[in-house]
């Protein structure tokens, strides 16, 4: 019995062209060649202007939320200034401010 390959669009990332194959054991899979990018090294600068904060409560001073903020060229007036963030202990909406472990 003869199993149909399955269509594949011209323009989709999952063309022909733009698949690998890799061998794995006795089966080959193919791998986007796009998931593998040639150049890492603007995935490095990207992540060295970013820093880890967290986002501490006004009112109780818990530690809620930890996120991202980028640090190159100096940290925005608007972050600074703070967010309005969900507080699980009060239960409502409140001013969380970066705190920097």
């Amino acid at each position: 019995m003869k199993v149909a390959e399955p269509s594949v669009r011209a323009g989709s990332p999952r063309s022909s062209s733009d698949l690998e194959l890799i061998s794995a054991g006795d089966r080959r899979q193919p791998i986007p060649s796009l998931f593998f990018p040639q150049d890492w090294s603007w995935t490095l600068a990207k992540k060295m202007d970013r820093e880890y904060v967290w986002l501490q409560c006004t009112e109780t001073g818990d530690l809620n939320y930890r996120t991202q903020i980028r640090v190159k060229g100096g940290i925005d007036e608007k972050v600074k200034e703070g967010f309005k963030k969900f507080c699980p202990r009060l239960r409502k909406h409140t001013l969380h401010k970066i705190k920097r472990k």
